[in-house]
């Protein structure tokens, strides 16, 4: 699997839990295991087995591990050593009592400290970014059913996506865009949608109105998606961005 995908699949997961980055968790799993990976295979989905008491996370490297722990995207994380560029990661984890996927990125950070040895902080700069708000006319999507499971689903154009997070959404368009997504939309629940959009990555100044490059399969932008699909829409702005530096990281200790 690329680099790219390897993220994708970790940024996947983060998706389903609120977007936060808060201080070091001391919530831990009740067994884990962390080796190098040496089967070369593909990074796996992470997440939690169905159950929720098993974590597992294959073939990924550490920038997505914090990914996944910290739920930020990749262009936010420095100071990760130059050793850790191609080294890949297995994780088996395990709770003797059923957990949620907020606990489980929680749980994750403990992980992370415990065995990499990880120390970071966190930096705030003000820059250009894209502010999430809500269009006119209001959102064209509906509050998930209670009790939903968080689920990413492929379409034949895109993706379904159940019991999301706004917070969680502007974490995946973040990873499209040429800057930061920030949620100002007010909306705090869990939703179920549909976005479709050609899958290509555009230049500054698309929210003011510009395209992205045409394509075979007819898609709209990203910024013309997320207005007419959800009722929402991408508006360029300045604003505080937080960031993540590691500090300190050792290869991970034995289990």
């Amino acid at each position: 699997m690329s680099g790219a995908k390897v993220l994708a699949s970790a940024l996947a997961f983060a998706f389903m839990a609120p977007l936060q980055c808060p201080a070091q968790s001391q919530e831990a799993f009740d067994v884990a295991s962390v080796k190098v990976n040496v089967t070369g295979g593909r990074g796996g989905y992470p997440g939690l087995a169905p159950g929720g008491q098993r974590f597992t996370a294959t073939s990924l490297p550490l920038v997505a591990l914090i990914m996944l722990a910290y739920n930020v995207t990749p262009g936010r994380i420095s100071g990760i050593p130059g050793s850790f560029t191609t080294e890949l990661y297995d994780i088996e984890a395990s709770c003797d009592h059923p957990i949620e996927q907020e606990q489980a990125l929680r749980m994750l950070q403990t992980l992370l400290a415990a065995r990499f040895k990880l120390v970071l902080h966190r930096e705030t700069k003000e820059q250009p970014i894209y502010a999430l708000v809500v269009a006119k006319g209001g959102p064209k999507f509906h509050d998930s059913p209670e009790g939903s499971t968080p689920a990413r689903q492929r379409t034949g154009r895109g993706f379904m996506y159940n019991s999301a997070t706004m917070s969680g959404l502007t974490l995946v368009l973040s990873q499209q865009l040429d800057r930061p997504v920030v949620d100002k939309t007010g909306l705090t629940g869990r939703y179920d949608f549909t976005l479709e959009y050609a899958p290509e990555r555009v230049g500054r100044g698309a929210a003011e109105g510009r395209e992205a490059a045409p394509n075979p399969d007819g898609l709209p932008s990203i910024f013309t998606a997320v207005q007419e699909q959800l009722g929402l829409k991408l508006e360029s702005q300045k604003g505080p961005i937080e960031f993540i530096v590691v500090d300190h990281a050792e290869k991970p200790s034995a289990n």
